[in-house]
């Protein structure tokens, strides 16, 4: 059995798609992917040694046999004959990542303020959670109903602590910690659909690449820069940037709330421009807020809004890399 190739656009794409899936294998193997299925690796490998010779039998408008191991990963496949894999995730931005991996052999379900946890978990379940409070309930759910659920939860090694735990989205070596090792599971658990894994995770590596190139950009270019960091997901944040920190270090109340004697710390330090920017959690911010980062703007500090939801129709990492890009704007605008 072959696939005939014809046309000379889908030759160039086939060329361009191995030369990729190449550059993959090299990126994972450097990584520490593990390689359930040997035969699926091997088979990738030799088809990029062969690539001279195909090239050399492939002239433009020339039909082209290839084997069937090509057949099999440019064709769809059809996974709705095989029960699909489920998995529970503790908010949205971990759902996507299971759906960008799993494509249709999984299907996923956002777990709902720890009220549904139960009956959300069946048998073999893979459970995908971090570190906040939020994840303890569904963390303890699985523990509970069912003793063959598979626990994949993000790495506590984080370089700093805050980061991992109060906002672990915006840690991306953590993050694709948690993606890296939830592939390889499904890898296991479907070993004839190693290979579209194995790809789906080579395609969300590069977007991981991009984010960690543009958080080393910042990092360099803006090397000691002062922020006032309002909040704790904008504190890890600076943190994360090896920046000086002005801000409360502390802005919580009682209740949970934005203290009166936080806002009127981070109103000082506007005034007297502690920092070249403003961060804050625009996800978070109330009508306090969003004054002083109003605020902040007139006192020519500009104000960069974080975000610590993922909105609907788009996947974390074109999602991580605007907030990065967010607070690289306002750092650029700052600048003399």
């Amino acid at each position: 059995m072959a696939l005939v190739i014809t046309d000379p656009g889908h030759l160039r794409r086939f060329r361009y798609n191995v030369d990729k899936l190449a550059e993959a294998i090299r990126k994972l193997e450097e990584s520490g992917f593990e390689k359930p299925w040997g035969w699926v690796y091997s088979q990738m490998t030799a088809a990029h040694d062969r690539l001279p010779r195909f090239r050399a039998l492939m002239p433009p408008a020339k039909a082209v046999a290839l084997t069937l191991w090509v057949a099999i990963w440019l064709l769809p496949h059809d996974t709705a004959r095989a029960e699909q894999i489920r998995v529970v995730a503790s908010n949205s931005i971990y759902a996507d990542i299971a759906r960008q991996i799993g494509g249709a052999a999984v299907t996923v379900l956002v777990a709902d303020s720890g009220r549904h946890e139960l009956s959300m978990i069946g048998p073999n379940s893979i459970i995908l959670c971090g570190w906040t409070r939020a994840d303890a309930a569904l963390r303890d759910a699985a523990r509970r109903t069912s003793p063959n659920a598979i626990l994949i939860e993000l790495p506590r090694d984080a370089s700093d602590v805050s980061v991992s735990i109060a906002v672990p989205w915006y840690d991306t070596r953590s993050m694709f910690a948690l993606t890296h090792a939830y592939a390889d599971r499904l890898m296991r658990i479907r070993p004839d659909l190693a290979l579209q894994f194995a790809g789906n995770l080579a395609r969300m590596s590069v977007g991981f690449d991009a984010i960690a190139s543009r958080v080393r950009e910042i990092a360099m270019d803006y090397a000691n820069s002062e922020v006032i960091a309002a909040d704790p997901l904008s504190r890890g944040v600076a943190n994360t940037l090896n920046f000086k920190v002005a801000g409360p270090a502390s802005t919580n109340g009682p209740a949970g709330e934005t203290s009166a004697k936080s806002f009127s710390e981070l109103e000082k330090e506007i005034e007297d421009r502690d920092g070249s920017i403003f961060l804050y959690d625009s996800d978070a911010a109330n009508p306090a807020m969003k004054k002083l980062a109003s605020m902040a703007t007139q006192h020519e500090v500009p104000a960069a809004g974080l975000q610590d939801k993922l909105p609907t129709r788009l996947r974390y990492q074109e999602w991580a890399l605007r907030q990065w890009n967010t607070i690289h704007g306002a750092l650029n605008e700052a600048s003399p």
